[in-house]
Order: structure tokens, then C-alpha cells, then sequence
């Protein structure tokens, strides 16, 4: 299958959905998500498409910028008809590099160990909540609580992981580096 993820194009939550309705695909606004946690519930601040040659949307993704330097990720979304197609490991990764340096937060709910294993190796899996900032512990603990025990579409349980990958400091490095009068380069 021939597609193209172009990540020059990002599209609001809006957009995205008429996206899919034009495909007569009907997508609920995260906002008015039943299923979604609270922390998860918010509206994307953006997304990027897997298109084919035609321009139909075949998958896309998303994130919540939670401040100016951290970043909650927004899912990976692909029909049935396109999974295993690389489609989705393709845009999770296109969204990663999207990022840059800032830190991100993932709430992962698709319990695939094939899944966990591809968002483990971008961002490391969380062992204790203290290692996210003090400010979103408890919204993801509740989230964690949100997620237990519930079926996905397709009849697993939701056994929701959390990830996370602090923000890389070149600012800091540098104000350091300018105040110890060392020089660096990237």
C-alpha cells in the first residue's frame, strides 16, 4: 500500500473530522469522548494524516500540548481495514520527530505487547509516578483508575501504560555553558 504522512500539513481536531466524515467515517470530538479520560478528553491541538495517492485519509494522530515544553500524546487512530499496514508505527513515529525536544506524556490504552514494545522505544515506560511532573500525577492516576477494567472495541481490556520522556534542556545547557564561558555546538 502506497501512502504519504506529510508533516509540513497539521490539521486541528476539526479538520481532522471532516476529514473522515467526507469518507463517511463519523469521529467524536475528544471533548465529547465517554470513553476517554479526562486528562485524555481535551481538543487535539494537533494532527497529522496517513493519506494514500488519492488524498484519503487512512490514519492519523494527534497530541495536547500541556504547556510550552510538554506534550501529551492524542492516540494513534487506524481502521480496521488498514491495521497492520505499518501505518500506525509510521505516524507514531512522524509525530515523535514532530516534537523535537519537548518532553511528552503518553497514556497508552492498547494493551498489543507488539504496541508497548514500538512506544517503549521512543519513550520510557513509567515504574513509579513520581518520575512525571509533581503537576499531572494525580490526572494521570486517575486516568490509570479511568482505564481499568474496560473493553476496547475489539474485546481486549484496556490495560493502560504510561510513558514518559522529560524534555531535552538546551536552553539550560546553554545558559551553563555561557555562564561557565564554555562554547558548545550541536
Amino acid at each position: 500500500m502506497k501512502y504519504k504522512i506529510d508533516t509540513d500539513k497539521i490539521y486541528s481536531e476539526s479538520e481532522l473530522i471532516s476529514l473522515w466524515e467526507k469518507q463517511g467515517k463519523v469521529r467524536t470530538p475528544r471533548v465529547e469522548s465517554k470513553w476517554l479520560s479526562p486528562l485524555a478528553a481535551k481538543t487535539l491541538t494537533g494532527a497529522i494524516i496517513a493519506q494514500d495517492e488519492k488524498g484519503n485519509v487512512l490514519a492519523h494522530t494527534g497530541w495536547i500540548d500541556l504547556e510550552d515544553n510538554l506534550v501529551l500524546t492524542g492516540g494513534v487512530f487506524v481502521p480496521k481495514s488498514n491495521e497492520r499496514k505499518g501505518l500506525g508505527t509510521a505516524l507514531l513515529h512522524a509525530r515523535d520527530k514532530l516534537f523535537g525536544d519537548k518532553g511528552v506524556l503518553s497514556v497508552t490504552t492498547n494493551p498489543s505487547p507488539t504496541w508497548i514494545a514500538k512506544v517503549s522505544k521512543l519513550y520510557p515506560p513509567v515504574k513509579k509516578l513520581t518520575s512525571i511532573p509533581e503537576k499531572y500525577r494525580e490526572q494521570v492516576k486517575d486516568a490509570l483508575n479511568h482505564y481499568k477494567g474496560i473493553k476496547r472495541k475489539d474485546g481486549t481490556i484496556v490495560n493502560a501504560k504510561v510513558f514518559y520522556r522529560p524534555p531535552k534542556n538546551k536552553p539550560m545547557k546553554k545558559a551553563w555553558s555561557i555562564i561557565k564561558k564554555e562554547w558548545w555546538y550541536d
